[in-house]
């Protein structure tokens, strides 16, 4: 590879060796797209036209270490490459701020549905989407999931976790992408 330029058939190559090591073809893809630059439209072309030139947004060696962590770890890749796609934004993420996920979705379009005349002051913004209040679903802990938490079925409000713990983390990623306060 030079300058991050190599072809089709040498990532396919590269590909298959990640994947011998383990884990998921769509996780190692996801991976390509979001910390590789590399789409996953361009992906199913190489496999096609594997002559083709590659332009990567970072070094392979970078790549497969991410990948490596991921496998050693189940460290989830979305912290790993720092964001994480959900509708048609792309949200900063790190340790201790939940993951959205295709759930999550249905929270916000509920939210929507329930407050028809609610007046929007402008788009929902990524920093504002990690410091939600909700409780959102998740396999992560639960009292980084906002001021409530769920305890054998009940809501129960956490305000003292949730000032100390989440919302210092979410105010980071909010300064990452450019939020101020």
């Amino acid at each position: 590879m030079v300058n991050g330029q190599l072809d089709g058939e040498q990532l396919l190559a590269w590909r298959r060796q990640q994947l011998a090591l383990g884990g998921s073809p769509g996780h190692l893809d996801w991976l390509l797209d979001l910390a590789g630059g590399l789409p996953w439209r361009v992906q199913q072309q190489l496999r096609l036209q594997p002559q083709l030139p590659v332009q990567l947004a970072c070094d392979l060696i970078e790549l497969e270490a991410m990948w490596s962590c991921h496998l050693d770890t189940a460290e989830p890749l979305q912290y790993l490459v720092g964001r994480c796609p959900w509708r048609d934004l792309e949200i900063s993420v790190a340790p201790g701020v939940l993951i959205p996920r295709q759930e999550t979705e249905l929270l916000v379009e509920l939210a929507l549905e329930l407050a028809p005349s609610a007046r929007a002051v402008g788009p929902i913004s990524a920093p504002a989407l990690a410091v939600w209040p909700w409780p959102w679903p998740s396999p992560g802990p639960p009292v980084a999931a906002g001021p409530s938490t769920a305890v054998q079925g009940r809501l129960v409000r956490r305000p003292s976790i949730w000032r100390q713990v989440a919302l210092p983390i979410g105010c980071n990623c909010w300064r990452a992408v450019g939020g101020s306060r």
